[in-house]
C-alpha cells in the first residue's frame, strides 16, 4: 500500500517547514556576502555544558592491562555551563566563562539568563572584540537569552491600546473604532515586513559589529559546535586523573581543554562549516550569484510566529565524539 513503519526525526521535519528555509537562505546569503570581503572577521560563540566529574567516553583499552583501563566515574558530580567565542584564528582571549549549577535541574540553560549573558557581552566579548583588526560580523543562535527583544511585536493576547501604539510607532493606518480583532489582522499582515529587534543586537552594532543570527534547527553552520566535541571529550578522558579541589581542578582541566583545542584545528573546523554552507546554498538556489537574490520576505504563521523555534535540540548534539 505505500506504507512504510518507520522512526521520524523530528528536526529533519522542522527544518524543511517554509519559513525555516527562507531563514536559511536569508543566513547562507548574509554569511556569503560578508565572506566575500576582505573587511570582515567572523565570530562564533555558543553555550555548552560540562559534569565535575566528566561524561562517559568510549575508547580502545587492553582489558589485560589493568592500568590501560579508564578509571569509572562515580558520578557526573556538579553541572557547570560554559560560554565563550572564537574565530578562525582560535578563541578570543578571557572571554571564558563557566557558570555551576546551584539546583539539580539538567537543563542547562537554567543557568543561564538574559542579564549574565549581556554583561558577558558588555564585559567579555566586546572588550576581546578590540584586539581584532577588522569588523566582527557575530554568529550565534536564537536561544531566549540571547533574544530579548527592545520592542516586543505584539502577539494575538497583545492589549488594544498596546496595539495601537505599536501601529502608531510602525506609522501603520488603522480605522479609528476598529476592534481588537480588526487590529490584529492588520498587525498579522504588517508584522513579517517589520524586523525584530534585540537587546544584544543593539549593544554589538553601538559598538560597529554585526550580529548575524543562526537559522533554527541549524546549529551545523557554527564551527564552535565542532570544538565542543573535541574540548569536552579530552576534559572527559582527563579529568579522573586529576587532583586538587574540585572546582580548582574541573577550572584547570577545562582549561587546558581548551588550549588543547589549536587555531589550526579551529581553522579548519570553520573551513568545513563555511563548504557546507556553501554546498547548502547550491542545494537551495542552484548557480544563482548571491547578488542576485532579492531580499528574503518571510511569512509568518501561526507555527513560524513562536517564541520557541530556534532549536533548542541541538545543545545536546554537541556531546563528546566517540
Amino acid at each position: 500500500m505505500g506504507y512504510k513503519w518507520k522512526k521520524f526525526n523530528n528536526r529533519e521535519i522542522l527544518i524543511e517547514q517554509p519559513h525555516i528555509i527562507a531563514k536559511r537562505i536569508k543566513f547562507l546569503k548574509k554569511y556569503l556576502q560578508y565572506l566575500q570581503s576582505d573587511n570582515y572577521i567572523f565570530v562564533f560563540l555558543d553555550e555548552t555544558w560540562i559534569y565535575e566529574n566528566g561524561s562517559p567516553v568510549k575508547t580502545w583499552v587492553n582489558e589485560s592491562d589493568p592500568l590501560g583501563v579508564p578509571q569509572r566515574l562515580k558520578g557526573e558530580g556538579r553541572r557547570f555551563t560554559i560560554l565563550h567565542a572564537g574565530t578562525a584564528r582560535g578563541f578570543l582571549k578571557d572571554c571564558d566563562l563557566m557558570l555551576g549549577s546551584d539546583t539539580e535541574h539538567r537543563d542547562y540553560h537554567k543557568n543561564m539568563n538574559a542579564k549574565i549573558f549581556t554583561e558577558w557581552i558588555e564585559k567579555q566579548l566586546l572588550p576581546a572584540l578590540n584586539s581584532l583588526d577588522k569588523t566582527c560580523v557575530i554568529v550565534l543562535d536564537n536561544a531566549p537569552y540571547h533574544s530579548e527583544q527592545l520592542r516586543k511585536l505584539p502577539v494575538a493576547s497583545t492589549k488594544k491600546r498596546d496595539m495601537t501604539q505599536w501601529l502608531q510607532e510602525n506609522n501603520i493606518p488603522y480605522p479609528p473604532d476598529s476592534l481588537k480583532s480588526d487590529l490584529w489582522a492588520i498587525i498579522r499582515d504588517k508584522k513579517q515586513f517589520i524586523e525584530k529587534t534585540y537587546a544584544v543586537d543593539d549593544l554589538i552594532h553601538k559598538r560597529g559589529h554585526i550580529v548575524l543570527r543562526l537559522p533554527p534547527y541549524n546549529c551545523q553552520y557554527n564551527p564552535i559546535e565542532l570544538a565542543w566535541g573535541f574540548i569536552k571529550t579530552y576534559y572527559s578522558k582527563h579529568i579522573p586523573s586529576a587532583s586538587g579541589p574540585k572546582l580548582e581542578k574541573t577550572r584547570q582541566m577545562w582549561s587546558r581543554a581548551l588550549e588543547n583545542f589549536t587555531p589550526d584545528m579551529w581553522a579548519n573546523s570553520v573551513r568545513h562549516c563555511e563548504e557546507l554552507i556553501r554546498e547548502d546554498w547550491k542545494k537551495l538556489m542552484g548557480n544563482l550569484p548571491i547578488d542576485d537574490i532579492p531580499p528574503i520576505i518571510i511569512q509568518l504563521s501561526a507555527e513560524s510566529d513562536s517564541e520557541d523555534d530556534w532549536g533548542s535540540e541541538h545543545f545536546e548534539s554537541d556531546s563528546e565524539t566517540e
